[in-house]
């Protein structure tokens, strides 16, 4: 084959792999970054599991990486053929020049050779990059743009809204509430308390404040609910008394719900019996 038509077959093919690697590209993340929307969403209203969350996120990030490799590998050059039927095309050659110069180049003879060679600079060139197929990447670069837009208006028209779920992406505990207008955080929640005493809970609300209670889960996994009360300006309390052992307490109202809270027990110390034992000095 003569050089002319090597060398356009080859930028032919790889401008081609090229657009289609960034258009996978692009597609990919477009689907990334909808299913990511999806799931913020679907966390936010009903707060998932951790047995569905855990194993979600980690197999959209795996998911998402593997799939770009694949694409990118996948997505080979076109064949010699295929290559200079789209190299005609966006050359304008309607006389196939080149193809006719690549059945030449597969014969044997040096007419053959000297005929591949006239037709393959026959064909012009420059209008090979323009007249290309541009691909689908401005397509798809478009739609993630539509999503960017569309996570940005949600923030802006629910700004709590991303507060109360970005944390179920490093929190180890997995532990978060539903959002809605009401924000339960809380103001006082003690670490520790000693066995058989009380502990005082303190929540600050913002937004409307409805039917809030303490929750306490103990490791037989049976729940004990307090109702609180108003303890001041957008604070609310609650009490738990004779603590024996070690809880996981929340306050709930509202459709949402604190952050749970670990409470431990130290137990009362007991003076058992002891000996005691006076010697005299040795000098006495």
């Amino acid at each position: 084959m003569s050089q002319p038509a090597v060398i356009l077959i080859a930028r032919t093919r790889a401008i081609v792999a090229a657009r289609r690697r960034r258009s996978a590209a692009v597609a990919l993340a477009f689907l990334a970054a909808v299913t990511l929307v999806a799931l913020v969403l679907a966390d936010a209203l009903v707060a998932l599991p951790d047995a569905l969350r855990l194993p979600a996120l980690p197999a959209l990030a795996l998911g998402s990486l593997i799939a770009l490799t694949a694409a990118l590998v996948l997505r080979r050059a076109p064949d010699a053929n295929a290559a200079a039927r789209l190299a005609e095309t966006a050359c304008g050659d309607d006389q196939r020049r080149l193809s006719a110069a690549l059945d030449l180049a597969n014969r044997p003879g040096e007419l053959a050779a000297a005929g591949a060679a006239r037709f393959a600079a026959a064909v012009d060139g420059s209008r090979l990059v323009a007249g290309l197929p541009a691909g689908r990447a401005r397509r798809w670069a478009s739609g993630l743009g539509v999503v960017a837009l569309a996570a940005l208006a949600l923030h802006l028209a629910v700004p709590g809204l991303y507060a109360a779920v970005w944390p179920r992406l490093w929190d180890a505990r997995g532990d978060h509430p539903p959002w809605s207008r009401t924000r339960l955080s809380w103001a006082t929640a003690p670490a520790r308390v000693r066995a058989g005493a009380a502990a005082r809970f303190e929540v600050t609300v913002v937004g409307p404040a409805r039917e809030l209670a303490l929750v306490a889960r103990g490791a037989d996994g049976r729940l004990v609910t307090v109702p609180m009360f108003l303890a001041g300006e957008a604070r609310y309390a609650g009490e738990l008394s004779g603590i024996e052992q070690e809880l996981t307490v929340w306050a709930e109202g509202g459709g949402t719900r604190t952050l749970r809270h670990a409470l431990g027990v130290d137990p009362v110390p007991v003076l058992g019996p002891c000996d005691l034992a006076l010697s005299a000095p040795a000098y006495a």
